[in-house]
């Protein structure tokens, strides 16, 4: 009998078992008995290469694979025995390096984790205190849990040159201006879906490469549910937020059917309404096509604007539209033309027919 031990490490006593089961099955012996809880097995018949009569047991004894050989003649099955132990630590480096990229793989997942819970402390901080000192400690910790593995990444620059601003710009004691806190809760929306982005592209990497973690994946994406109803949560804070004036206007002259005032700001809406329809008929005429502008910037604030079939709805916000703005948009401007298309057709001049239309933006803002 012939008995070598193949020593192996960083896997666990089941996985040694897999390989050396798997290794000697390789050799069209057949499997007589297993006891996978006690981690042996037994395997018999003819090697075709040699020719040989064979028995081998496999078995695990932490911290080796151990194999006890019979044969008919074991000088000359000595190359072949040298070959099995052969496959089996080829087998045993491949583990180690699948170990290793599970280990890579749930760092970058856990650092990216550790990012997002920094991310909802920042926006609590842009929410309430507002403190530069509070806002940069935070963009220190973020940069530290993310700096290994993400070093070279643009959402790493952008952390950074966010950084340098504060730290150029405010004394550590002051706070920092409405209009550059509502950009910078923008930032963190993008960062945190960048993220979220991240995580995602890594627990597929880790479910695609290891079939036996489904778990492990599922706490992982587990993590990634909560983080992703945490960017619903502050997209909807940060989108209601910005809103300032809502208009519907007539597609055909510009004339305002409804407004709402979001707060003290003090506009005229006919005056607003016959702007933006110039502008439309301009970019209509200079590009020979109906165009549709979406967006307009005017000093601290940005128009983002919907054009349907008959009218035109406007949204007057102090900051950058954000999926929750841009969205509920499409979706109140296709409500708002399926309820008023008869008052819209038949208007007289009587704009009390559109009242409702301010429950109607309630609901579909809620």
């Amino acid at each position: 009998m012939f008995s070598p031990k193949i020593t192996y490490q960083n896997i666990t006593d089941e996985e040694a078992f897999r390989i050396g089961r798997e290794q000697v099955s390789a050799l069209d012996l057949t499997e007589v008995s297993v006891d996978s809880e006690r981690r042996y097995c037994w395997y018999s018949g003819q090697v075709k290469v040699t020719g040989q009569n064979m028995v081998v047991k496999v078995s695990v004894v932490n911290p080796d694979i151990m194999l006890d050989i019979w044969a008919d003649d074991l000088k000359q099955t000595t190359g072949f025995i040298a070959f099995i132990i052969n496959l089996i630590n080829i087998a045993l480096q491949i583990a180690y390096k699948m170990v290793q990229k599970t280990e890579d793989i749930t760092q970058k997942i856990l650092a990216l984790m550790k990012a997002s819970t920094v991310l909802e402390g920042l926006f609590s901080i842009c929410e309430n205190s507002k403190l530069v000192s509070e806002m940069t400690n935070c963009l220190t910790d973020l940069q530290q849990f993310l700096e290994g593995s993400f070093s070279e990444s643009p959402l790493m620059s952008s952390i950074r040159e966010t950084y340098s601003t504060l730290t150029n710009e405010f004394s550590p004691n002051s706070t920092v201006e409405e209009l550059f806190g509502i950009g910078f809760q923008f930032k963190l929306l993008t960062w945190l879906h960048k993220v979220a982005e991240m995580i995602q592209y890594h627990i597929n990497t880790y479910q695609e490469t290891f079939n036996d973690i489904n778990q492990i994946s599922g706490e992982l994406n587990t993590g990634l549910s909560f983080i992703k109803e945490t960017i619903q949560k502050h997209e909807k804070s940060y989108g209601l937020g910005i809103i300032s004036y809502l208009l519907i206007l007539d597609k055909k002259s510009g004339l305002s059917f409804f407004e709402k005032n979001f707060g003290d700001l003090r506009i005229n809406p006919d005056l607003i309404g016959g702007f933006l329809h110039a502008l439309q008929s301009f970019g209509t005429e200079i590009s020979e096509a109906e165009t549709s502008m979406k967006t307009l910037t005017y000093e601290d604030y940005q128009f983002q604007i919907e054009t349907g079939k008959n009218v035109r709805i406007a949204l007057l916000l102090r900051g950058t539209p954000n999926d929750f703005v841009i969205t509920r948009l499409q979706e109140f401007l296709k409500q708002f033309e399926k309820n008023f298309e008869v008052d819209v057709k038949n208007f007289t001049g009587n704009i009390q027919v559109f009242g409702p239309a301010g429950a109607l933006f309630s609901a579909i803002f809620k």
